[in-house]
């Protein structure tokens, strides 16, 4: 799998975004301890999952 795929958006270091079907998923990458951290999955169409991830930093 990976967890950086080419039409992922890079928002921060080690945090990404893909979309998948109508959701946009917000992660992080661990390499160091192979881990993904999913941290926010919301509906595509607004910036509500951008102001969601905005609350959660």
């Amino acid at each position: 799998m990976n967890s950086r795929p080419p039409d992922s958006r890079k928002l921060e270091p080690d945090i990404y975004r893909v979309t998948a079907g109508e959701h946009r998923i917000v992660y992080e990458v661990d390499d160091a301890k192979r881990r993904l951290t999913v941290f926010l999955v919301a509906k595509r169409g607004d910036d509500e999952v951008y102001r969601r991830y905005a609350r959660l930093r």
